[in-house]
């Protein structure tokens, strides 16, 4: 809902929220990184009976903690994670994915990985 283009007025929340519920979807996606954003958008999502899922872009393994306590404290169906590091090799990759996917299995959070673009999941070759 972030149009993110210069010049360009963004929407205010409450409007992009409304327009997300009033299209029919199911829910939207909520960055978990701020605290106080994440608490405003979940407290609306939640009072229309709207789902979520949480999304974060770890730069290493410790920065997923504070995600996993958000989503204790806030909830969400899973938490999507685009890993926002770039290890220039495969083997590099495997440990942060099983470490942050060890974290959130503790924590007993679905975790969903993201391949996207200009992220360490770029593409299905190396994912």
């Amino acid at each position: 809902m972030e149009q993110r283009r210069p010049g360009r007025h963004e929407w205010p929340l409450e409007q992009k929220l409304q327009m997300i519920r009033d299209a029919s979807f199911d829910g939207g996606s909520v960055r978990f990184f701020d605290r106080g954003y994440a608490r405003e958008v979940t407290g609306q999502l939640r009072a229309w009976d709207l789902t979520w899922q949480a999304q974060c872009f770890p730069w290493c393994v410790s920065d997923l903690m504070p995600m996993l306590q958000n989503v204790a404290d806030f909830g969400a169906d899973h938490l999507n994670l685009q890993a926002d590091v770039r290890p220039p090799a495969l083997g590099e990759c495997v440990p942060l994915i099983e470490r942050w996917c060890g974290l959130a299995e503790d924590a007993g959070v679905a975790l969903h990985v993201e391949t996207h673009r200009d992220r360490m999941t770029r593409d299905l070759y190396l994912t």
